[in-house]
């Protein structure tokens, strides 16, 4: 039986070891997080003016990361909603700040799906437009098989006078869901249009001073 005994012994000397180490981890951990959890924390004490700088350099670096950019992560601005769970104080920075929402990325694959999946991404495009309050505009609209869903067209016409720089490309390019933007576009100083559009349709940004 001692070789049995023995064996149980270097075992509990193992574990033992094991559940040391872990509990060293751990301890390591719960520094590190009291540490950030801290009212005096660095971080704490940045201005929201930083932060917001901070903020839009992370977006910015999110959009040329491949693992970043898919058409709904686009639309949604999903960096600045993983931002906002960080913690109520971020949340309010990044749902309160309309410089953080001044783009709007749509592609026509979004909508050619279920009916579901049309409200959602519609709800989504609502609640980014919202967000950006009154700032300036930057849209980049790519079609691919099939025509951007109209309503969507219409919602950003609904904002025309906050369009600053616009870009359309794609296959399927029916520009008559813009239509209520005619008129409306005093501060859209750039657009860029790759692909066949008819006259009727550019003539929605005839009128458009700045351009």
């Amino acid at each position: 039986l001692r070789p049995e005994l023995a064996r149980y012994d270097t075992e509990i000397s193992r574990l033992t070891a094991e559940l040391e180490a872990l509990k060293e981890d751990r301890a390591g951990i719960q520094d590190f997080y009291d540490e950030c959890s801290s009212i005096i924390s660095p971080v704490r004490r940045l201005p929201p003016e930083i932060l917001t700088q901070i903020f839009t350099q992370h977006d910015l670096a999110c959009a040329v990361d491949p693992d970043e950019t898919t058409a709904f992560c686009k639309l949604a601005r999903g960096p600045l909603l993983d931002l906002s769970q960080v913690c109520a104080r971020w949340h309010d920075i990044v749902m309160g700040t309309p410089s953080l929402w001044e783009n709007a990325e749509l592609e026509s694959t979004l909508w050619d799906t279920s009916e579901e999946t049309t409200v959602k991404m519609m709800t989504t495009l609502r609640d980014v437009l919202e967000r950006g309050g009154k700032s300036p505009l930057f849209i980049d609209i790519r079609t691919g098989a099939s025509p951007l869903h109209p309503p969507a067209l219409q919602l950003l016409a609904e904002h025309s006078e906050r369009w600053e720089w616009m870009s359309v490309s794609g296959f399927f390019l029916d520009l008559d869901g813009f239509s209520a933007a005619k008129g409306r576009l005093s501060r859209l100083t750039s657009i860029v249009l790759y692909g066949e559009f008819s006259s009727e349709s550019i003539s929605i940004f005839e009128n458009a001073p700045r351009l």
